[in-house]
């Protein structure tokens, strides 16, 4: 759901996938070990707002069908 909302977003502010692969590519490649963070919670990345939004919503999500949110990220994080 949350890849699904965030390209929504993207695709109506006129973020490109190429935008938006361009800045992961970039993101990972000065990733330091041990840090477990996503490109889209990085404040220049320039789908953030779209990725909060797509997460907020997919806490909420996850809170109606009664699923723990920190085991739920932790098990996606984990991918």
């Amino acid at each position: 759901m949350h890849e699904a909302i965030e390209a929504v977003l993207c695709q109506h502010a006129g973020i490109s996938p190429a935008a938006v692969d361009r800045f992961d590519k970039a993101y990972e490649a000065r990733r330091k070990p041990g840090d477990l963070s996503g490109p889209g919670d990085d404040p220049r990345a320039p789908y953030h707002h779209q990725h909060q939004v797509a997460t907020s919503i997919e806490k909420r999500l996850t809170k109606q069908l009664d699923v723990d949110w920190a085991a739920y990220d932790r098990e996606a994080s984990s991918k």
